[in-house]
């Protein structure tokens, strides 16, 4: 399966078109290159993922998929016990990409990265925000029942909201 894999897009061709691109323009093609960044990732190469992530967002920091982007850097960096670093990059998707698929997702790991960091008050927020902002979305139901295992209200007294 790892050949067939890279056989589909050799890894050399980010950096050929890089170079065979005249005129100043050395981004490498986004498609080709998120999914190469996609394929790494799932085959848990994830320095090489990071890279290929890291260009899509560097080259087409406004584009749909920089937002996948920036999520799986921060999936990355949770997977790698660095929890700081995957607030950055999940904080990214929720606050410049916020009608991006990955939002609900990336709020869920945000989280759960807080969690991890010891923070449980923050990361509790963050579930029960996961929680009104995307009610009906798996994440939310995986939010909910993160929060009763901890055995915290999902929503706080009505009341409590009134400033």
């Amino acid at each position: 399966y790892t050949l067939s894999l890279h056989d589909a897009l050799p890894i050399s061709a980010p950096s050929q078109s890089t170079s065979n691109n005249a005129g100043g323009n050395l981004a490498p093609p986004l498609q080709q290159t998120y999914q190469a960044g996609l394929r790494d990732y799932n085959s848990a190469k994830y320095e090489l993922s990071n890279s290929e992530f890291g260009d899509v967002v560097k080259y087409y920091p406004q584009d749909d998929l920089a937002g996948n982007a920036h999520y799986y850097m921060g999936e990355i960096a949770y997977r790698q016990g660095k929890y700081s670093q995957a607030v950055k990059q999940y904080d990214v998707v929720l606050e410049q990409f916020a009608g991006n698929p990955k939002a609900p997702a990336a709020q869920l790991r945000k989280g759960e990265s807080l969690l991890q960091s010891q923070q449980r008050d923050a990361g509790a927020e963050e579930l029960r925000s996961l929680i009104q902002r995307y009610p009906q979305t798996p994440e939310a139901a995986e939010a909910r029942s993160k929060l009763n295992g901890m055995g915290i209200r999902i929503a706080p007294k009505p009341t409590a909201y009134r400033r």
